[in-house]
């Protein structure tokens, strides 16, 4: 596992009982986090493959579970240490593996939140799910962590600082080097 070399463990943690405050205010057992900004902000997935679904476990406590298309085993062991991995063979239906991991970890009824805002996320996997979970109370939690992430801890605020300044440079750079007779490209060079 690589370690993420922008953001801590206690980071992470930090943002996890954020999510977890907010979900015992709305008496949810469980969240399915289903946009892949609010995955990578809870656990820092970074990769190519969130067009396909893939979906991060969140129960009120306990172990996060993340799933996602098998291919992705190696990408996931690399980047995240804060969830159990679960992959679905591009066959199965995600919404089946869901339920099935749920079950298997004792989740059969309770009030569950699923992210339904999410491009990945389809109306018929976010239905499988539905009926599958047909004795859970489900309502639809799309804005549960981006709420979260509009409110920037230290470290988020020094990295947009530092990524300002950076952006500052590049455009004096840019007003300095513009001129008559100056190519598009060499300004942006």
């Amino acid at each position: 596992m690589i370690e993420s070399p922008f953001f801590s463990d206690e980071e992470y943690g930090s943002r996890l009982r954020n999510l977890r405050k907010t979900m015992a205010g709305r008496n949810l057992d469980m969240c399915l986090i289903c946009v892949p900004e609010n995955i990578y902000y809870l656990v820092g997935l970074s990769h190519q493959g969130f067009f396909a679904c893939h979906m991060l476990l969140v129960p009120a406590d306990g172990e996060l579970v993340l799933i996602t298309r098998a291919m992705e085993q190696a990408v996931v062991r690399d980047q995240v240490s804060r969830a159990t991995h679960v992959g679905y063979a591009d066959h199965e239906d995600p919404a089946a593996v869901a339920c099935k991991v749920l079950r298997d970890r004792g989740f059969v009824a309770g009030c569950i939140g699923i992210e339904k805002n999410s491009l990945f996320l389809t109306p018929r996997i976010a239905e499988g799910i539905a009926s599958q979970l047909s004795h859970s109370q489900i309502s639809d939690v799309s804005g549960i962590v981006d709420e979260q992430r509009m409110i920037k801890s230290p470290r988020e605020i020094s990295y947009t600082r530092q990524a300002a300044e950076v952006a500052d440079a590049m455009m004096e750079v840019a007003i300095e080097t513009a001129d008559e007779g100056v190519s598009e490209k060499e300004v942006a060079a």
